[in-house]
This record gives C-alpha cells, structure tokens and sequence, in this order.
C-alpha cells in the first residue's frame, strides 16, 4: 500500500510529471491535473461566489459564509487508475506559495471553527460533507469527488511535510524545499 501526499509533485531524485493547465473557454476558470504512475489530481477553481451560494443556501450566515467561501476553494477529483492500494491524509499535505506554507484546512479545521462561532447545525454538516475526506483508502479504480481547501491558484506548488508517497516498507523520499 502506498501513502499519497502532494509531495508527489515535487520528489528528489524523481521524476515528476507535469501539472497541466487549462482555462476553460466559456467560464474562464481554471483547471490543474497532475497524473503520475496512476494517481491523478484534479482541481478545478470555484468562484467566491459559487461557494457562498452554496453555503447561504444551507443556512450559513452571510458573513461567515463570505469568509469562508474567500478561503481558497477547489472543486478536486482524486483517482487511484493503479494496480495498489493507496491512502492520503490531507493533514500531512501543506501549501508552498511564494516561499510561505501554509496547511490544507480540512474537515476537522472547520468542525471546530464553526462550532465556536456559532454556526447552525445543519450548515456545518452541508459544508462537512462537501469537503474531501481528511484520511481515504482507495483501491485500484476509486476515486473521490469533494472540495478541497487552501491549495494555490497561482501554481500549484504543494510537498508534504512528511515526504514523498512511497510503497510501504520503504523510507519516504524527502521534499525538496521550493520558493514559489
């Protein structure tokens, strides 16, 4: 089984494949996909405003749902087209974006926030169960469709604090550091 962090763009001493780019025609947002060794990595740029409408329309308030829908959101599709097992835990995942890291602010970041800030019920388990899974299992042909949060529109720069995805049993390769 192999651990899959975002440090898999970016290995020493491996080859990384490439992010590719596209804008789409009629809407204007972008995409970046990533494919390598059969894990590929989608994301697709939400609009502030899709992700207010959508967390206004499950009863955030409107100020809350402003803050939140400007904290980076990211349509993401991630697949295992392997032959292993693999699993990622977004925790591990962090941001590198013009010298300065920053964590991907997952489930269990918004669970707390919103509880302290008073937040309905019913909002906080709509925008929960949007999100991707902090940790996920896959098995050859699984993948996942979620929002993901805090990755870079400016270029995708993303390593892992713990290092490379690698088979198990095997030592991880460290991330190189990178300035954005």
């Amino acid at each position: 089984m192999r651990m899959i962090s975002l440090g898999f763009l970016l290995l020493a001493g491996v080859t990384a494949a490439a992010v590719t780019v596209e804008v789409g025609e009629n809407t204007g947002l972008r995409t970046w996909q990533w494919v390598h060794e059969g894990v590929s990595l989608r994301l697709v740029q939400r609009l502030p405003d899709q992700t207010r409408a959508y967390l206004l329309g499950r009863g955030f308030p409107a100020t809350a749902a402003g803050e939140v829908a400007t904290s980076c959101f990211f349509g993401t599709m991630f697949r295992n087209d392997g032959t292993a097992p693999l699993d990622f835990d977004l925790a591990t995942w962090k941001v590198v974006q013009k010298g300065k890291e920053t964590r991907m602010l997952v489930r269990e970041h918004w669970k707390t926030g919103l509880q302290e800030h008073a937040i309905p019920k019913a909002a906080r388990i709509a925008l929960h169960w949007s999100l991707m899974p902090t940790q996920q299992h896959f098995e050859p042909g699984d993948y996942t469709k979620a929002n993901s949060n805090k990755a870079s529109l400016s270029g995708l720069w993303m390593v892992s604090r713990q290092g490379a995805a690698t088979p198990a049993g095997h030592s991880p390769v460290k991330s190189p550091q990178h300035s954005g």
